[in-house]
């Protein structure tokens, strides 16, 4: 159980670092016209580890928790998975396999006019991986508790 507390604070540490950094951007920094690139990149950046660590999390939370053998380790699997276990809503799931389609745009080509678009996805992004976190972790929680117990 222990692995799944673990990873559930890494993801919302993530988040945290993600939010930051949302902030942050929308800060003009006079007289450094580049720094706003700077700082969209590491958002970016930032955004990847995100989504990285939200389906994994979920990839050790079906293993451990629900005893649940996972057959297919790919991202878009496992988002589908936590849709079909109820999870999640059909709009979540479409917004976080939008996620890992501009995750793997921003890691795997660079474009500037994709760049902003996607940093102007990020924001919502983030508060879709919010939303799911914070409903989950009373269940976490509880897991935790049951656990203690044994």
């Amino acid at each position: 159980m222990e692995v799944v507390e673990l990873r559930y604070m890494a993801m919302q540490q993530a988040l945290l670092t993600l939010e930051e950094g949302i902030e942050e951007i929308e800060i003009p920094i006079p007289g450094r016209p580049k720094a706003y690139t700077l700082m969209r990149d590491g958002v970016t950046q930032r955004f990847e580890y995100c989504i990285d660590s939200f389906w994994k999390f979920f990839k050790i939370y079906f293993e451990t928790v629900k005893k649940v053998s996972i057959e297919s380790s790919a991202p878009r699997a496992i988002l589908r998975l936590t849709l079909d276990s109820k999870l999640i809503t059909d709009d979540e799931c479409d917004t976080l396999l939008d996620c890992l389609s501009d995750r793997n745009l921003t890691s795997h080509t660079y474009d500037e006019g994709m760049a902003e678009t996607i940093q102007r996805l990020i924001p919502f992004y983030h508060v879709t991986m919010k939303a799911i976190i914070d409903r989950l972790e009373n269940d976490i929680k509880a897991t935790r508790d049951i656990s203690d117990k044994i």
